[in-house]
């Protein structure tokens, strides 16, 4: 009987970021998700409420699904970016691969990072959270144990190259320009450069797999069955076991069947032949018994053909619904609770045509992918002295105590379902905005696609393109807007980017000197705004008039010593700070002082004419790789101090240093 009182962990909590780490950047694939639950994953990963995220405007994750999706917004789930198929039908029947390989940054050292893949059966939603019976597994690797791997780190490595292999490839086919381009500007957002850095993580750990061999499998070359078959070599035990469960949450239709379903057959005769199962195992079939198709119609011949049929063990109420797709193989002894030689198939990959047998092709195979695990120590049974973690019944589910007897109903239930194309082939996928007086214009990376576009204003009414220009929104900017195309038959919402390189960001609060110090004291990190200074009760105010008038306290001086602590903050800060940080900070740096643009601090520099920012250019304030202009990291910092000057009104006046 499994331990009921132990629960594995929800898919959610995958994401949650280590001890003493952040999320970085993820990317990740599915069937299917929800704004909910992409919502709760970008909350865990990031430590982060929806509120911060939605101000920080930065992407944290980024999705690929099934074209059958609906779209999730980024105004829904904050740091989350659905992005669009290139084309409505893939090379593949369905992309139904579940599979997340996220990076995670440490706080404090910020050469030190961490990277985790996550495989599923569930999908990326809540129902998979509340009513499915699916399993996941994750494998990590710290970059602090790259120079002493030992052989299950090393295979650790092999399964994220493996893991990344699937993802690079399934990103080519969306349009991810978002995330993996640069912008018009020729600069990197934010967002890109976690992309970027995610990159060089993967390739860290890719070069110290050597020859180890991945977990990791999928079917885009061969069939899943044949992948799983392909990982009993050398260097695997290939004894023969007498034991074998099937599970799935979809069957073959059963089509009005009387043999008993082929794709299960096919499977054990295939192990069979490989020699890793033996002639009369004894076989398991782990079904729903509301809806397990062509097991329900066959389920008599399957019986007297040696298969016993079992409802899924439960590991806690209210009663689920399998969804998880599985294969367990070991040896069993009637004197022994060992689970010896066993072995186990997780993924997403039903036990179908489609799933397991095909490989991916447009009119074959969906896109699969999944993971084949030797368990350490598995016992059939809990007991005296037995780790509750390490029992059959509590990591898949799979008891062996009830029976499908002949009498109780077994029902046919729903297929597969079947979805239509709907979040694919976007004219473009987001619009840069440019601020004027009395609104703004919104325009596409590449003024080409715009024919037969237009926005819809929420109201009724369709914003039309102004040729070579782009939209003109006679308003503050949108956070995201409606793209209309095709004659009105195709719409979706396409998030817009600020001069910060913000995605679909919320209005940014003014911000006084103390607060600006705040925010530029936690980088990288992003500050929460629910989670004031202490000393500043009143920060959450949207603006900061009030405090800059009581901290300011009409001194003449005051003012300007506040400024100058902020401006040795700033050198202190950025002489100290990687060469690979640069970027990153020159756009939180930029957009930081740009919302102190209105604090009372700067009114006493306009009345002195002064130039606050001029020490700035200093070489003395700046680390050694971008004190020259002619270098791309100065050019690039010096163009910053300049929009600032710009924003602060103090172009024209005197230096408080010379610019060197």
């Amino acid at each position: 009987m499994a331990d009921r009182a132990f629960s594995p962990q929800s898919l959610s909590h995958y994401f949650t970021a280590p001890d003493d780490f952040t999320g970085a950047f993820g990317w990740m694939c599915g069937y299917s998700a929800d704004a909910e639950f992409m919502d709760l994953a970008a909350e865990r990963f990031t430590g982060l409420t929806h509120g911060a995220r939605s101000a920080a405007g930065r992407l944290y994750l980024a999705l690929m699904l099934d074209s059958g999706n609906r779209q999730i917004t980024p105004v829904a789930a904050p740091g989350v970016m659905h992005i669009a198929a290139l084309g409505r039908v893939g090379p593949y029947r369905l992309m139904h691969a579940k599979v997340a390989l996220l990076g995670y940054r440490h706080k404090l050292d910020a050469e030190r990072w961490l990277l985790r893949l996550v495989v599923s059966t569930g999908n990326w939603t809540c129902q998979t959270l509340r009513e499915s019976l699916d399993l996941a597994w994750r494998v990590d690797l710290d970059s602090e144990t790259l120079p002493y791997l030992d052989n299950d780190d090393r295979i650790g490595c092999a399964d994220i190259a493996a893991a990344w292999d699937v993802l690079r490839w399934l990103r080519d086919r969306y349009d991810g320009g978002i995330v993996g381009r640069t912008d018009n500007a020729g600069a990197r957002s934010p967002s890109q450069l976690a992309a970027k850095e995610l990159e060089r993580w993967i390739a860290a750990a890719s070069r110290r797999r050597k020859d180890a061999q991945p977990r990791f499998i999928d079917n885009r070359r061969v069939p899943l069955l044949d992948a799983v078959v392909g990982t009993f070599g050398e260097k695997h035990d290939r004894t023969s076991r007498n034991y074998i469960a099937l599970g799935s949450g979809f069957f073959e239709d059963s089509n009005g069947a009387a043999e008993e379903p082929a794709v299960l057959r096919r499977i054990v005769s295939t192990l069979q032949e490989e020699g890793v199962l033996a002639k009369r195992p004894y076989a398991d079939v782990i079904v729903d018994p509301s809806a397990c198709q062509a097991v329900s119609a066959t389920a008599q011949t399957m019986v007297k053909n040696g298969w016993t049929i079992r409802p899924a063990g439960q590991p806690s109420e209210p009663e689920r619904k399998l969804h998880a797709k599985f294969i367990f193989s070991a040896n069993y002894r009637a004197n022994s609770n060992n689970c010896s030689s066993a072995w186990v198939y997780i993924g997403s990959g039903n036990l179908t045509a489609p799933g397991f047998i095909h490989r991916a092709s447009a009119s074959g195979g969906n896109l699969e992918a999944g993971v084949v695990l030797i368990p350490d120590r598995l016992f059939w049974e809990s007991g005296e002295h037995v780790d509750p973690a390490c029992v059959l019944g509590n990591v898949l589910p799979i008891q062996r105590d009830t029976e499908w007897s002949g009498t109780e109903a077994l029902l046919e239930g729903a297929g597969m379902e079947k979805r239509e194309p709907e979040f694919a082939e976007l004219p473009f996928s987001y619009l840069y905005w440019r601020a004027e007086d009395g609104g703004g214009w919104l325009y596409p990376e590449s003024l080409d696609n715009m024919a037969g576009t237009r926005l819809s204003n929420g109201a009724g009414a369709y914003v039309e393109i102004q040729p070579g220009t782009g939209y003109w929104w006679p308003a503050a900017m949108p956070r995201q807007v409606t793209l209309v195309w095709g004659d009105g038959a195709h719409c979706a919402v396409v998030p817009v980017i600020d001069q910060f390189g913000r995605v679909a960001g919320g209005k940014l609060a003014d911000l006084d000197l103390d607060a600006a110090s705040w925010e530029l004291s936690r980088f990288p990190g992003t500050a929460d705004e629910e989670d004031p200074p202490e000393d500043d009760p009143e920060r959450q105010d949207e603006g900061a008039g009030a405090n800059n008038s009581r901290r300011s306290g009409g001194v003449g001086q005051y003012p300007v010593r506040q400024m100058m602590e902020l401006i040795e903050q700033i050198a202190e800060t950025q002489c100290s700070l990687n060469e690979a940080d640069w970027q990153a900070w020159c756009y939180r740096l930029e957009q930081v002082l740009v919302q102190a643009r209105n604090s009372a601090a700067l009114e006493e520099f306009s009345r002195l004419a002064l130039n606050p920012l001029s020490p700035l250019y200093l070489p003395a304030f700046r680390p050694v790789f971008a004190e020259r202009s002619d270098s791309e990291a100065g050019a690039m910092y010096e163009g910053i101090l300049q929009k600032v000057e710009q924003a602060w009104g103090v172009v024209d006046f005197e230096p408080m240093g010379e610019k060197g």
